[in-house]
């Protein structure tokens, strides 16, 4: 099953096609009611939602970006880095200015900023690390 996803995020149309239905849903997900929804009984249990789901946002987001640039891996970085901390400040404005029942909080920009940040650290130690073994 691995090497079947690794495959898939190897061509560039399917790696952004993942991204955008991934963002979209991340969109989806942040602007609705969840009112009605089961609440989590983990303490904090909406901010590690966050951190994870911009864990998985900025290394979707790289991969498709590592494959439509032809730039150099620290701008790739970077630019993926900003894309994904400013999606998150995005989907945080539009949470308290188009919704009645979500507000913009944030410690929420703060998790999702450190998911990206984390998902980033990895990035960056694993590339070291097939450097080396080359």
């Amino acid at each position: 099953m691995p090497m079947l996803i690794k495959n898939l995020l190897a061509h560039k149309k399917i790696a952004l096609a993942i991204s955008l239905i991934y963002s979209g849903l991340l969109l989806a997900v942040c602007l609705i009611n969840l009112n009605d929804f089961p609440k989590v009984a983990v303490e904090k249990g909406d901010k590690i939602f966050h951190f994870l789901a911009y864990v998985v946002f900025t290394f979707l987001w790289y991969n498709t970006f590592s494959k439509l640039f032809s730039a150099k891996f620290w701008k790739v970085i970077f630019i993926t880095i900003v894309f994904s901390i400013a999606f998150g400040i995005i989907i945080e404005l539009l949470q308290g200015s188009l919704t009645t029942f979500r507000t913009a909080d944030y410690h929420d920009v703060i998790a999702n900023s450190l998911g990206v940040m984390m998902a980033g650290i990895l990035i960056v130690s694993t590339r070291k690390r097939q450097v080396k073994k080359l």
